[in-house]
Parts: structure tokens; C-alpha cells; sequence
């Protein structure tokens, strides 16, 4: 069963060309079902796909959408009004804010997708955790994309050490025009904090989407503990975990360079602009004269009656 692909502006918001989006959605379902294993059903499930986006992951599930409730929500309206056209019914689409709470009451659903979204969410990802947390079920899973091992070299320009980064981001306060904020997550430190409100039943570092060990995402199964905790207690350090310190050194780095890079490319910026003002002030100091003379053969023919 397919349904339509989506415009190309559509289709570039979850990174993807039009082509893409059908093979990278269709690899994702692949990955999902391989992480859930053989002792899952879809038979009456209650889904969220958080960050839904256009569908690109919900298109390649309509048929298992028709035996359950199937729920995509995401904060861009024009994927969603889509997405609409497109994939409903089955699937349900709703619009999420831009922080937490979702609107969805406690215990909503029985698993939640969240492909590419928790890896750029910065300053209120302990917050978003929670609140994915608050609508599982009892026993509820979470499964989660992460970036790690894969694109280190590609993000960070740097061989992979899980030691030194964490949880490591990159492009604090970029646009999503220009892929927003990207988050690297080691492996220790997801067992560490996340493993704080869920119970880790799988972790892959890399191979996502290709199978591949390199160059791809990693993802995250996990189960909803029974636990009540803030946003602040999944963000404090764990206590005696000597890599908290080395990786917020080298995230604070990394930072630096940022900032520097940034700097340069401002006074390169403010140089340009200086400079092509300074032309354009010379141009119009050389067009001053011809604007007179042209100002003042207007006024002769017109005292002639000689042309307009």
C-alpha cells in the first residue's frame, strides 16, 4: 500500500530529496520493525511518530495504521496540511507546540517514533524526554534515533572517541534552514541520563537506514520506567562518571572554534559590505556630473519644446 510522495520543499525539510524520501522511509520502517523484534505487534497498537514531519515514516505504515491508532504529530503545519491530504485516514495529524507539553493526555500511546528530532532538541530535550515519557503506557517503548560513531568525522571533523563527547553539540542556535543545532550522543552517557526515566533495551550506535557501521544514525529502544523525576535530575551529571567532565571540556571547545569561526566569517562579511559600499559611493560621485548634464538638457528641451 503507498500513498503520494510529497513536493520537493516537503520532502527537503527532513533533509531528502523527493526520491529519497520513498527510500529513506522505507529503510526506516525496515530498521524499526529489525529494533522491535519478532515478538512485536502492530495488532491494535497506539503509535506516535513524534516529528513526524511530512510522513516520510508514516506512509510505510498505513495498512498496520488501519488495525491500531496511529497518531503523527510535528510542529511544521505545512508538512502536517499535507501530510493531511496524503495519509489521512488512517493516520491522525496534530501540531505540536514549540516546547512541551504535548497535547495528549497521560498514557496516550504504546510506543513512540521519534526519528530525528531528539538529536537537535538542546536546551529543552530533558523536558521533551519526560513529556514522551508522561504518554506512554505502562511498559510503553521509545524508540529514538541517535547521531554517534557514524558522523563524527562528517560533523565534528574528528575521528570518533565516545570518551570526549556525551552528549556533544554542534551549531548551538543554527537555523533549521541551515539543519539546526546537531547533538551527538555517546553510548555511556545515553545509559547514564536517559536511563534515568526508561529501561535501555537496545542500543546501536551507527547503521541506521544502510546497515552500514559508518556514515549513518544509531537509534535507542527504550521502556518507560515507573519513576517520578524533573527535567533537572536527568540533566546533573552522574555521580562518579569522570567522562562528564572530559566531554563538557571538549564540548566547550568545540564551541570556541565556533565562536571564532563565526567572528571571522562576520569581519569577512563587514569587510565585503564596507567595500562594495566604498564602490558604490565612487560610482555615484562619477555619475554625478552625466545626472547633472542630463538634468540640465531635460530643462533645455523643454524650454525649446524639443522633444519631451
Amino acid at each position: 500500500m503507498s500513498a503520494p510522495l510529497p513536493p520537493p520543499g516537503l520532502a527537503a525539510y527532513v533533509g531528502d530529496s523527493v526520491e529519497g524520501f520513498d527510500a529513506s522511509g522505507r529503510a526506516l520502517r525496515t530498521d524499526v520493525e529489525r529494533i522491535l523484534g519478532p515478538q512485536w505487534s502492530w495488532e491494535g497498537k497506539r503509535v506516535l511518530d513524534f516529528g513526524c514531519g511530512p510522513g516520510r515514516l508514516l506512509r510505510h505504515f498505513l495498512p498496520e495504521a488501519r488495525r491500531g491508532r496511529w497518531m503523527g504529530a510535528d510542529v511544521h503545519e505545512p508538512s502536517l496540511a499535507w501530510a493531511r491530504t496524503a495519509l489521512s485516514p488512517p493516520v491522525e495529524l496534530q501540531r505540536t507546540p514549540g516546547a512541551p507539553p504535548l497535547p495528549f493526555v497521560h498514557e496516550s500511546f504504546d510506543l513512540v517514533l521519534s526519528m530525528s528530532v531528539i538529536s537537535h532538541l538542546v536546551d529543552d530535550w530533558a523536558a521533551w524526554m519526560l513529556d514522551l515519557r508522561r504518554v506512554l503506557a505502562p511498559g510503553g517503548l521509545l524508540l529514538t534515533t541517535i547521531i554517534s560513531a557514524g558522523y563524527s568525522r562528517t560533523l565534528a571533523g574528528e575521528p570518533w572517541d565516545e570518551t570526549r563527547v556525551g552528549m556533544n553539540v554542534l551549531g548551538y542556535g543554527a537555523p533549521r534552514c541551515a539543519g539546526g543545532p546537531m547533538i551527538m550522543h555517546s553510548g555511556w552517557w545515553v545509559r547514564a541520563h536517559w536511563g534515568r526515566a526508561f529501561e535501555i533495551l537496545a542500543l546501536e550506535e551507527s547503521g541506521l537506514m544502510s546497515g552500514e557501521p559508518e556514515g549513518t544514525q544509531g537509534a535507542v529502544l527504550m521502556r518507560r520506567r515507573e519513576v517520578e523525576l524533573t527535567p533537572e535530575d536527568l540533566e546533573a551529571p552522574e555521580p562518579g562518571e569522570s567522562r562528564e567532565l572530559l566531554a563538557l571540556a571538549h564540548n566547550l571547545a568545540q564551541t570556541r572554534r565556533e565562536r571564532a569561526h563565526l567572528n571571522r566569517s562576520n569581519d569577512e562579511y563587514a569587510q565585503a559590505y564596507h567595500d562594495a559600499r566604498a564602490q558604490l559611493d565612487r560610482l555615484g560621485k562619477r555619475a554625478g556630473p552625466r545626472q547633472r548634464a542630463r538634468r540640465l538638457l531635460r530643462r533645455v528641451r523643454g524650454e525649446t519644446g524639443a522633444g519631451a
